[in-house]
């Protein structure tokens, strides 16, 4: 009777029966207190969050680095990393290093060809430039031959080759590679300007025809501008030298 009551009041005054049902606050209430997270839940979000962050920024770091460390190596092995010296109140210009005197290389030569019979050298008798066998190769078919001659007794002039205008760009060491013709196992010296001989072995090179030319290849020191080379053997007859050629 009492529920009955109450809905024939609330149909009078225009109302709506809701009976048990909880009011639309209590209802939005419990909605809202159920879909939103709790202290903790929030908490480990953030932490996370920022985790993440730091990873990244860390990672992005890590690449700049490393960007900066390969441009470093690519200038330095293109040759941009010159040293500095200072001038003034703390300024500093960039400058190359200077060789050091006597450890350099030249620089990159063409090579050049001297003929052993060529004009400006000087052949000592009784050595000359002869002409060559056509199956011997020799370029411009002369050679000179070297220890021409008996020079046992000490007092006898063997057959000797002065190549006299060997011009260098730079001072340093060069490639000295001789061609020559050796019916059997041979040798002669080289010296160069006022040094030290040094014995230049040839092995026999008449294997078959044509021949091809032996080839003997020494490094020497030259010096800036004009240079000797003298070539001889005071002790045996030696191969015919055809040409030299410097790089």
């Amino acid at each position: 009777m009492l529920v009955e009551g109450r809905r024939l009041r609330n149909r009078r005054l225009g109302r709506r029966w809701l009976g048990n049902r909880p009011s639309g606050r209590r209802r939005l209430g419990r909605r809202w207190l159920g879909n939103r997270p709790s202290g903790r839940r929030r908490a480990a979000r953030e932490k996370a969050a920022r985790e993440k962050r730091v990873i990244v920024l860390a990672a992005l770091s890590l690449l700049l680095v490393v960007a900066a460390i390969s441009a470093a190596v690519i200038f330095a092995n293109s040759g941009g990393g010159p040293q500095s010296s200072t001038k003034g109140h703390g300024a500093t210009t960039p400058r190359r290093p200077s060789p050091t005197k006597g450890s350099q290389h030249p620089p990159h030569v063409t090579p050049v060809t001297y003929e052993a019979e060529g004009g400006a050298n000087r052949i000592l008798p009784p050595s000359t430039a002869e002409t060559c066998d056509a199956m011997l190769n020799c370029s411009n078919g002369r050679a000179v031959q070297i220890g021409e001659g008996s020079c046992e007794d000490g007092v006898s002039i063997c057959g000797e080759l002065y190549i006299e205008d060997v011009k260098a760009p730079a001072s340093g060491t060069y490639a000295v590679t001789i061609y020559y013709n050796a019916s059997g196992d041979m040798y002669f010296y080289m010296q160069v300007n006022n040094g030290s001989a040094a014995r230049v072995d040839t092995p026999g090179n008449w294997v078959n025809e044509p021949v091809k030319l032996g080839k003997a290849v020494v490094k020497v020191k030259l010096s800036k501008g004009q240079n000797i080379l003298h070539l001889y053997n005071h002790e045996n007859y030696g191969p015919s030298i055809d040409r030299v050629v410097v790089s």
